[in-house]
Order: C-alpha cells, then sequence, then structure tokens
C-alpha cells in the first residue's frame, strides 16, 4: 500500500506508474490523479503542454531511452513480439480485420489486439486502450467484467477455429 501525497488516498502500489529515480520506484501520485492533473493542464495552457511534448520527442536522450526499453522488452519478450509482427502484418495483408469500435465497451478509439495465448495468435479480442488496460489490471470490478467480456469473445472464436 502507498499514499498519494495528491488525494490522501491509500492505494495499492499497483495503482501508481513507475518513477525510477523515487526511493521506491513509484510516483508520488497515484495515475487517477496524475490523469486529472494532465487533463486540467491540456485545458489550462494547451500550448505548453504541446511545446513541452514536443521538446520531450526531439530530445535525443529521451528517444535513446525510450528505444533501449523497448529493445529490452523485445528481447524478454521474442515469443510475443513474433505475434505480434503476425498479427500486424495479417492486418496489412487483409487477412485479419480490425473492427471499428472496442469489443467490449463499444467506443470508437484507436484498439489494442489481446491475446490470451499467443499460441493462437489469429485469435486476438479488439480491445480500447482503457479496456485492455483494466484487462490487465484486473484489481476492481470493472477490470473483472471487461476480462470475464473479452474471454467469453475469445473463448466463442477459439471454440469457432476448432469446428
Amino acid at each position: 500500500m502507498k499514499l498519494c501525497i495528491k488525494c490522501g488516498e491509500l492505494k495499492e502500489k499497483s495503482q501508481f506508474n513507475n518513477n525510477n529515480t523515487r526511493y521506491d520506484g513509484l510516483q508520488v501520485w497515484c495515475r487517477v490523479c496524475q490523469a486529472r492533473n494532465h487533463e486540467r493542464r491540456k485545458k489550462v495552457c494547451p500550448e505548453k503542454l504541446a511545446a513541452e511534448s514536443l521538446a520531450l520527442k526531439n530530445n535525443p536522450l529521451h528517444r535513446e531511452t525510450n528505444r533501449a526499453g523497448h529493445r529490452r522488452w523485445n528481447a524478454a519478450n521474442k515469443g510475443k513480439t513474433k505475434v505480434h509482427n503476425e498479427v500486424y502484418r495479417a492486418i496489412k495483408a487483409g487477412d485479419l480485420v480490425k473492427p471499428d469500435a472496442c469489443e467490449v465497451c463499444d467506443y470508437v478509439k484507436p484498439l489494442d489486439a489481446h491475446h490470451f495465448d499467443y499460441e493462437s495468435p489469429m485469435v486476438v479480442v479488439w480491445l480500447c486502450r482503457q479496456c485492455h488496460q483494466l484487462l490487465h489490471a484486473g484489481l476492481t470490478p470493472e477490470a473483472n467484467l471487461v476480462k470475464r467480456i473479452a474471454y467469453d469473445i475469445y473463448v466463442s472464436r477459439e471454440i469457432g477455429l476448432n469446428r
């Protein structure tokens, strides 16, 4: 458990983003408070936020750190990387159709392909980022509901392939 210094609530450590400069490796504000602050900053000073984002994006040290993180993840998850690439190529070839909306909440957003089983690379459930993060967090009733709905979709597709 960790105390968010913004809202003053005691929350699970999984509710905090990483920060390698802190003694415990976590941010001092919870994710909810950080999101609220970001939304407030977008409304109050959008030009300043855009300039900061562009400066960070163009910073060579940031780019290299980001690339290094991707290389580490890819090296540690070779099987997943291979499956992700297969899905990407199948979408480009038209063999796998990406829907317009999240299969759980029907919200039209950019979608992620979620795999319950990497042994079946083309059996995916299409989720918006919020539902996908909820599914992986699994700490709230909403997250459990998303997981149940997504798993039901997955099972129906897996059964359909095995017929």
